[in-house]
């Protein structure tokens, strides 16, 4: 039992760091069609 959270934790940093850099591209990806939309609207 004690050793599942180390377990965890060591499984966790990796798939963490991944859905860090997802989500960071998503969010540029969703402020680069925000922009481009708005831009669109604006002409």
């Amino acid at each position: 039992m004690n050793n599942l959270p180390n377990a965890n934790c060591t499984f966790s940093w990796p798939m963490l760091f991944l859905l860090r850099a997802i989500i960071y591209e998503v969010s540029i990806k969703l402020a680069f069609l925000c922009n481009f939309e708005f831009a669109h609207k604006l002409t």
